[in-house]
């Protein structure tokens, strides 16, 4: 089988305790099971800089510093998460692999 170059898009990632979060983990850590190269990128109001990126357990993890949702207005909230995953993707784009086989 072919090693498939994985992209797993969330919000947010561990080790926040939603279900989403937890389901993604997971299938992240079935995707190595299988041998493929699996990279998380998610949003991170917690973190210090504009992007962070690490290893943990043999996938790459990369953070983008996005806003406290809790600190905004509705309006404000609507326009952050419309456009949060643009957002990702323009930081961390030239971080990631030429070629990706699949995004979730």
């Amino acid at each position: 089988m072919k090693r498939l170059n994985i992209l797993l898009l969330i919000d947010r990632f561990t080790p926040n305790p939603l279900s989403s979060v937890q389901m993604f983990d997971d299938l992240a850590k079935q995707f190595l099971a299988d041998e493929h190269n699996v990279i998380v990128l998610y949003g991170s109001s917690s973190q210090a800089s504009k992007i962070c990126i690490t290893e943990e357990h043999n996938f790459t993890l990369i953070g983008i510093k996005t806003k406290n949702v809790k600190d905004l207005n509705n309006v404000e909230r609507f326009f952050s998460e419309l456009f949060l995953q643009r957002k990702m993707w323009d930081l961390a784009r030239e971080k990631l692999p030429q070629s990706i086989d699949l995004v979730i």
